[in-house]
């Protein structure tokens, strides 16, 4: 342990390295935005659809899919109902508040993407009932 300024103020190192995986998991664009991707594929939008909601262009929901863009967290609050899942599964992957069958669905739609980070072909997915 050590102290900040005054000598009532101690942090153990285990909660700074905590504080620092955390800020790396927030920070990590391309993981956001493959998980914005697998949660529009599992709600069965397409990037049109994500933009026109979120009153952005395509181009934007693209640029969040592939990490070129950061998601703020004003967007983000946009995403949620239309995405149906939780900031913490968003930003974090942490998916304890989801329902069962979404964290499957999520799952399952995240160890599908190649993981390239490529641009998304609409063309490939139908739109599924809500």
């Amino acid at each position: 342990m050590f102290f900040l300024e005054e000598p009532a103020t101690m942090i153990a190192m285990s909660d700074l390295r905590t504080s620092r995986s955390l800020m790396a998991r927030v920070t990590d664009q391309e993981a956001i935005g493959r998980r914005v991707k697998a949660a529009r594929r599992v709600a069965g939008l397409r990037q049109h659809d994500l933009a026109e909601a979120c009153h952005v262009t395509r181009n934007a929901v693209t640029n969040w899919e592939t990490g070129v863009k950061r998601l703020g967290l004003s967007q983000a609050a946009s995403l949620l109902p239309l995405l149906r899942v939780t900031l913490d599964w968003l930003y974090l992957g942490d998916d304890a508040a989801l329902p069962w069958v979404q964290r499957e669905a999520l799952a399952a739609e995240l160890a599908r993407d190649d993981g390239t980070g490529g641009p998304v072909d609409d063309a490939t997915f139908s739109r599924k009932a809500a």
